[in-house]
């Protein structure tokens, strides 16, 4: 399981959901008194296949807009 794992300042808490490029799970931040809280997505790189970086850059960017 990956609830309690660290990716850089966050620290997962549970998963969200899952689909074809991976999962999203909730994060909350480790060194912030704020206890901020995010939505980190975690790649399955086996089944992304060429071309899934840019897949993935093409619906971080719809997102951010």
């Amino acid at each position: 399981m990956l609830a309690g794992q660290s990716f850089g300042t966050y620290t997962l808490i549970s998963a969200i959901g899952h689909g074809g490029m991976g999962s999203v799970w909730l994060a909350g931040a480790t060194m912030d008194v704020s206890k901020r809280k995010a939505a980190v997505k975690l790649l399955n790189l086996a089944l992304m296949g060429r071309g899934g970086e840019e897949r993935f850059n093409g619906r971080a960017e719809y997102s951010a807009s």
